[in-house]
């Protein structure tokens, strides 16, 4: 069986309840675990229920979400191992495949095709700048510092992966413990883990969460499936998922005042809005209207107005 996770705080409540309706239209049946900090959902506050696993939300009769409140500093998307192996080691002791999914994700593809991906090993997306060769100083600084710290380089590789979604079998579990051990020694550097850029652009060059995570994959000998940025809709030619990357998500636009900033609504705004009423209900019908006519308006406006 494959378990669901992914980790949220504040309105990116908006983007988990997209991303559930989009794995129940695209097919998935079965447990969702959601971490959070802070208040439930107001979508989900009416109709949670108790028992011995905690807070629970069912979605439908063959989904459900597990809402796990989080009491941890640091930074939640410097979190993802740690929640994965708790849910491996603890949650869920007998299921064999593991997705995460950042909450400003949906899905396009119909859920067998993630089932039958993880099946050939690691499954992962290529970022949008997605070549990073193994002779790359800042590739080369990194297998300097993981060979420093007594890790040993298992595989070369030449592509950079998005840390937005990982497909995991419980086989592979140590490439999860490789990554949390990275995050512990650049802790024991005094690099704080609350923040979400854990350095500038100095040695050794891990700057974010997937730097430790396409470091992790290099010091593990499991094969490595990947989409290239496509499967993210961050080219052209996508069908796996859409991915409202960059600091203002989908929920938070202002699409006309962006589109007259030379930045028209992306098909990830279009797919997030397609995913917001059912089977949970995100806007009132009025503030749905709203959206709708904006992302009109916006790409009408982006046809003649872009960035350049």
């Amino acid at each position: 069986m494959s378990v669901i996770c992914t980790l949220f705080e504040g309105n990116y409540h908006y983007g988990v309840g997209a991303l559930v309706n989009s794995l129940c239209v695209q097919g998935f049946c079965g447990e969702i675990y959601a971490g959070y900090r802070g208040p439930l959902p107001p979508w989900a506050e009416v109709r949670v229920r108790q028992n011995g696993s905690g807070t629970i939300f069912d979605v439908s009769e063959r989904c459900r979400i597990h809402f796990m409140p989080l009491d941890t500093p640091l930074h939640l998307n410097n979190f993802k191992p740690h929640f994965l192996l708790r849910l491996m080691n603890e949650q869920c002791p007998d299921d064999s495949s593991f997705f995460y999914f950042d909450p400003d994700i949906v899905l396009r593809a119909r859920w067998d095709f993630f089932e039958h991906w993880v099946s050939h090993g690691i499954a992962l997306c290529e970022d949008v700048n997605h070549h990073l060769p193994r002779q790359h100083p800042v590739r080369l600084a990194w297998k300097d510092y993981a060979i420093e710290h007594g890790f040993t380089i298992r595989q070369e590789l030449e592509k950079f992966y998005n840390g937005g979604f990982i497909g995991v079998r419980r086989e592979h579990k140590d490439f999860l413990e490789t990554w949390k051990q990275l995050f512990e020694s650049r802790a024991a550097e005094s690099i704080d883990l609350s923040r979400f850029e854990l350095s500038g652009f100095e040695y050794p060059y891990l700057l974010l969460d997937q730097d430790l995570m396409n470091l992790a994959l290099m010091l593990v000998p499991h094969p490595i499936t990947a989409v290239g940025p496509e499967g993210m809709d961050f080219q052209p030619g996508g069908y796996v998922m859409s991915h409202s990357a960059g600091n203002t998500k989908s929920w938070r636009k202002r699409f006309v005042i962006e589109a007259l900033r030379g930045r028209a609504p992306s098909l990830a705004d279009k797919k997030f809005l397609e995913y917001t009423q059912s089977p949970i209900q995100l806007y009132s019908p009025r503030e749905l209207a709203t959206r709708r006519l904006g992302v009109k308006v916006g790409s009408a406006i982006g046809r003649f107005y872009r960035r350049r």
